[in-house]
């Protein structure tokens, strides 16, 4: 696949990645380059231990913004954003993968799922080097830029301690709008949800409890 090393001084640059905090000095992208300047992009992210009920409200959730014109950005981890994935490929929407490692060191039983993304038009992205091996704190580079590139982050299941969490604490730091999937209080479906209460307590998310809630997530995709 052909890599585009992108520096942070070239108009191809996505501006509200150029605008974040700590935005990487360069990024690299291979697929549809104009995905780096759509105007609405969500980011769907969580656990990567995920309920088969969170998986569907992921699924859900890609439905909705698919709808709204927004493209979605996700990662290669399992759970939630392998969820995601699917529901991208089901619903036609306009798929941004942010991968950990670069791109020459894509891991053999993940590259079809890198390789379909780009062959259906979408856009997949790393902060690392071509030759760079994924290692334990690469996560926090990739949901840097996910926070960046996004108009808005909704978690659906997350851990006290977790992927999902750190991504939650660069929306903090970012003041980026950020929705959590919010159980009723007896927990029905038996979500992983022990992050999300937190990220709502300790962080200001907005809580996402039925797809009423939704039109929320709408809202900050007009402007």
């Amino acid at each position: 696949m052909k890599t585009h090393h992108i520096l942070k001084s070239a108009p191809l640059y996505p501006l509200s990645l150029k605008r974040s905090l700590e935005a990487p000095d360069a990024i690299y992208a291979s697929g549809n380059l104009d995905l780096l300047s759509h105007e609405k992009i969500v980011a769907v992210v969580g656990s990567t231990s995920a309920t088969e009920n969170g998986a569907e409200i992921a699924r859900r959730v890609v439905k909705y913004c698919k709808g709204e014109g927004a493209a979605i950005v996700y990662s290669l981890s399992l759970g939630i954003d392998s969820a995601v994935h699917r529901a991208c490929v089901e619903f036609g929407a306009h798929q941004i993968m942010v991968i950990d490692e670069g791109f020459n060191k894509i891991p053999s039983n993940v590259g079809s799922t890198v390789d379909e993304v780009i062959k259906r038009g979408g856009l997949c992205i790393s902060g690392s080097p071509p030759h760079t091996h994924k290692h334990s704190t690469l996560f926090m580079l990739r949901n840097r830029i996910q926070v960046g590139l996004s108009k808005c982050s909704i978690v659906v299941e997350s851990d006290i301690v977790s992927e999902a969490m750190n991504h939650a604490e660069y929306c903090t730091q970012e003041q980026h709008p950020l929705f959590v999937v919010t159980p009723w209080s007896d927990n029905p479906h038996a979500l992983y949800c022990e992050g999300n209460k937190q990220m709502i307590k300790e962080m200001g998310a907005q809580p996402i409890s039925g797809r009423s809630d939704y039109n929320r997530i709408g809202d900050y995709l007009m402007f």
